[in-house]
């Protein structure tokens, strides 16, 4: 998913370190707290782990031993 809207927040696309074990993403509107619930993968597992809670215009940011697996979702606070 490139990007996720839910009850008027709009959240930009994925960016993530070239090793791909950090990931950040903004989202605007919605005038609440938000994190971010990414797909984190190793050899033998995955996992989903959540960001900081963060106000709108802030980046939430996931940093994991794991690759990102592309996958995410939005919850507001």
């Amino acid at each position: 998913m490139a990007s996720a809207q839910t009850t008027g927040v709009t959240c930009g696309a994925v960016t993530s370190t070239s090793d791909g074990h950090t990931i950040y993403v903004t989202c605007y509107g919605g005038g609440g707290i938000y994190r971010i619930v990414a797909k984190f993968c190793n050899t033998s597992s995955c996992q989903w782990v959540a960001s900081n809670w963060v106000y709108a215009g802030q980046a939430a940011t996931i940093s994991t031993g794991g690759y990102y697996s592309g996958e995410w979702h939005l919850e507001e606070g």
